[in-house]
């Protein structure tokens, strides 16, 4: 579709389902069927994007090899460009994202998303079909858990998204809205970007990358901060949503969860 690519940043260790990620990146492990970096592939290419910018850390060459045989033992014709992120247990999210800097700049379009994000086919599907340069999947205020959610924030009364807010320590991320932004939904932290939009994001992402990549000192951000200052700039669309086809696996209890639903893109 176009000049587009889906960018899936899925290099961490997984620490908080040790028992499942000891010997395994979590974008592959088995919910009955279907890994779940397939699921998001699969919802992409369903939607016109065969293009894909995959950062890979933890047991990045059994990932590749995973991803690589479920693609040709289902026919599934896509162009993926792996970007390996080597400090992937020393720096946080937004330096995965970083490292992919060159690569998304070469695009008009990225749309960026989780390893570890299941969402239903159609909703990825609805943000791909959004006319818009900058805008982000969101459901309603009542699905927010102030302990895990990412809420999406305006600070007027066009319904724009300028901010999002997550809360690191998992308690309460109402108190760390900032006084006068306002939460309006629950992100389901996949994004589009495009236009002066994109151009900003990459060049922040840039700097930021050879500001990190020799640090003896890690880096701690969640992979907010540069679209955080890119909707500041150019606020994004909420594209919202109904239903609670969405899986975020941060535990074993979330695993289990997903091998039960049936709305995942099983073989």
């Amino acid at each position: 579709m176009g000049n587009s690519a889906a960018l899936i940043y899925a290099a961490g260790v997984g620490s908080r389902m040790k028992k499942i990620t000891e010997n395994t990146s979590k974008c592959i492990i088995d919910l009955d069927g279907v890994m779940p970096i397939e699921h998001t592939i699969k919802s992409f290419v369903g939607c016109g994007i065969d293009n894909l910018i995959i950062v890979i850390g933890y047991y990045a060459r059994l990932v590749q090899e995973k991803i690589g045989s479920m693609l040709e033992r289902q026919n599934i014709t896509v162009d993926i460009r792996f970007v390996e992120n080597d400090k992937y247990d020393f720096h946080g999210c937004e330096y995965s994202l970083a490292c992919a800097h060159e690569e998304m700049a070469s695009y008009d379009t990225i749309y960026i998303t989780e390893g570890d994000i299941l969402l239903d086919a159609n909703y990825v599907k609805t943000l791909v079909r959004k006319q818009s340069d900058g805008a982000c999947l969101i459901r309603g205020m009542e699905y927010i858990d102030p302990e895990r959610s990412v809420a999406a924030c305006s600070a007027n009364n066009d319904g724009k998204i300028i901010r999002f807010v997550y809360d690191d320590g998992h308690h309460s991320l109402f108190d760390k809205v900032p006084e006068g932004f306002h939460p309006i939904g629950d992100s389901m932290q996949m994004w589009k970007f495009s236009g002066d939009g994109l151009k900003r994001l990459c060049n922040g992402y840039t700097d930021y990358y050879f500001t990190w990549k020799e640090s003896k000192q890690p880096s701690h951000e969640n992979g907010l901060k540069y679209i955080n200052m890119v909707c500041s700039e150019f606020p994004m669309d909420p594209v919202v949503v109904k239903g609670s086809h969405c899986i975020n696996l941060n535990t074993e209890v979330d695993v289990e969860l997903a091998k039960r639903v049936d709305w995942l893109n099983r073989s």
